[in-house]
């Protein structure tokens, strides 16, 4: 499962209660914010890659990869997807 986007959401959630921040603790807390949100998305954008690299095939209908490099990729599709 993707950690980054729990993560940005309870420093988003830090930041929503800056009363108690001064203006630079603010401005650190954003940017630890938007660090993880773009992590959350590169996590996301690498899983939809790695659905993609499944289902390539060559024009024959033979697989494009490897079988143990398909295996492998199935693997880490199904662990980020929580299957």
């Amino acid at each position: 499962m993707n950690k980054h986007t729990s993560q940005a959401e309870q420093v988003y959630a830090l930041g929503e209660t800056g009363a108690n921040l001064d203006v630079r603790q603010q401005s650190t807390v954003a940017a630890m914010a938007q660090v993880q949100a773009t992590l959350a998305l590169a996590y996301e954008q690498r899983t939809a890659n790695l659905i993609a690299l499944f289902g390539k095939t060559h024009p024959n209908g033979a697989g494009a990869f490897p079988h143990p490099m398909l295996e492998a990729a199935q693997r880490e599709i199904q662990e980020r997807l929580g299957f």
